[in-house]
């Protein structure tokens, strides 16, 4: 089958065999694969051939019974009634067994992979094996388009639960890809002072559109007066400038894996210290309610689109291409 393979910087077309489901897992069909922000990042850090793609919508073509656990479990039976059924895909993998899962953290699982990035492969490709725990129906008034946004809705729900964005005065959310306007639109439903500052006018054009309040990033004051900074961008740079927006004591969020790549050694925490400032890290969050966020067309996602293509013509990867995978 054709994926798209990342590893040691690069991304090319490839054909690799067709995916074989493990107990409790099921074999997607990929109707619909995003480019996100995140797949991004993947290309460039993958060391080991990793198919790509953490944000994808697809249709449920089998399941398999898991036998460790004595033949067809309750996991193999939901998944079997969703044969047949357009699904997305939770990209955390978790265990179910250890003490953050047993307590309530499996958004923490010791042994957490991540599809698209930990060595299982993501859904950039024709067909992707995947829990069958992890997957999520689309309601049928949901189109593919709009449902393949649903991990990036996600994430910005969880940025949501870390912080109160309800009465606070000054919110901002500081980047320049998708992953930044999604966030900036789903807190601008909670206040509506929130704001997105970004270096490129390619940014700021698309805020106008969809009616977020904007501002580019060489027009605004280091004041130290915003409550909430949400740094979508992850870079020991984007980090100083946030810490430079946010008030005495307020919040910053850091709402991308690339601080992990970027920041150790070179970010300058002095302003953290000084300002006695609040440093939040946010992952991803609950699939069904960005689903059900999306399903009622809360947030405007087809704008974000930059161009549709099939598999074959996706490479050179940019961010919010939706690649037709089947």
């Amino acid at each position: 089958m054709k994926a798209i393979v990342a590893s040691g910087g690069a991304s090319a077309l490839a054909d690799r065999p067709s995916p074989i489901a493990a107990p409790g897992d099921c074999v997607v069909r990929v109707r619909a694969a995003l480019v996100t922000p995140a797949d991004i990042r993947a290309s460039r850090f993958a060391k080991e051939p990793i198919v790509l793609g953490q944000a994808f919508v697809g249709v449920v073509e089998s399941v398999t019974s898991d036998d460790a656990i004595g033949g067809v479990s309750d996991r193999a039976r939901d998944g079997k009634q969703l044969l047949g059924k357009r699904v997305v895909v939770d990209p955390v993998i978790r265990c179910g067994r250890c003490d953050r899962c047993v307590g309530g953290l499996s958004q923490h699982c010791r042994e957490r992979t991540i599809i698209g990035l930990d060595g299982r492969d993501g859904g950039c490709a024709v067909q992707v094996a995947v829990p069958v725990r992890n997957l999520t129906p689309v309601p049928d008034g949901l189109d593919d388009d709009r449902a393949s946004f649903a991990t990036l809705i996600a994430s910005a729900l969880e940025a949501t639960k870390h912080v109160r964005v309800e009465g606070k005065a000054y919110i901002t959310v500081l980047g320049d890809d998708i992953a930044t306007l999604v966030t900036a639109q789903v807190m601008s439903q909670l206040n509506a002072a929130v704001r997105i500052v970004a270096h490129a006018p390619a940014t700021i054009a698309v805020a106008e559109k969809l009616g977020v309040k904007h501002r580019l990033a060489d027009e605004v004051g280091r004041r130290g007066d915003q409550d909430v900074v949400v740094d979508c961008t992850g870079t020991a740079e984007s980090l100083a400038f946030a810490s430079a927006l946010v008030r005495a004591r307020g919040t910053v969020v850091l709402a991308s894996l690339a601080h992990s790549q970027d920041l150790t050694g070179r970010a300058d925490l002095a302003p953290i210290v000084l300002g006695e400032l609040k440093v939040q890290g946010s992952f991803y969050g609950p699939l069904h309610d960005a689903v059900d966020l999306l399903a009622h067309r809360g947030i405007e996602v087809t704008a974000l689109i930059e161009r549709r293509v099939v598999i074959d013509a996706a490479l050179p990867l940019r961010q919010g291409t939706l690649i037709r995978c089947s």
